[in-house]
């Protein structure tokens, strides 16, 4: 086992990220033009909330129950098609949160 001088351990702490190993898993930012915010579509949040009135009002939030309403139209399998269940387990998540601030509000 070869031990550093303290010259070799200093130089190796100050060489720049992209001069050490390539096979570092390399963290590429987000393209600007890739949907971070505001996915869903105003037609899409419609029909959402209209399918899944019953799991929005009460009731436990989950994949198979946002699923089951959800295939019960055609419109709403289109957006199973679209969207992954977790993307619309947390949006029928965000309309319960709004329809209880709206209640506590009132």
């Amino acid at each position: 086992m070869e031990l550093d001088t303290a010259v070799e351990r200093v130089k190796r702490l100050l060489e720049p990220a992209d001069a050490g190993d390539k096979d570092e898993s390399v963290c590429i930012p987000q393209s600007s033009n890739a949907p971070s915010k505001g996915i869903f579509s105003k037609a899409d949040i419609m029909v959402i909330c209209k399918q899944c009135a019953p799991i929005i009002a009460r009731g436990p939030i989950s994949e198979a129950r946002i699923a089951d309403a959800l295939n019960e139209t055609s419109a709403g399998s289109q957006i199973l098609k679209k969207y992954t269940l977790f993307q619309l387990t947390n949006r029928v998540k965000y309309e319960r949160r709004k329809l209880t601030l709206k209640i506590v509000k009132a």
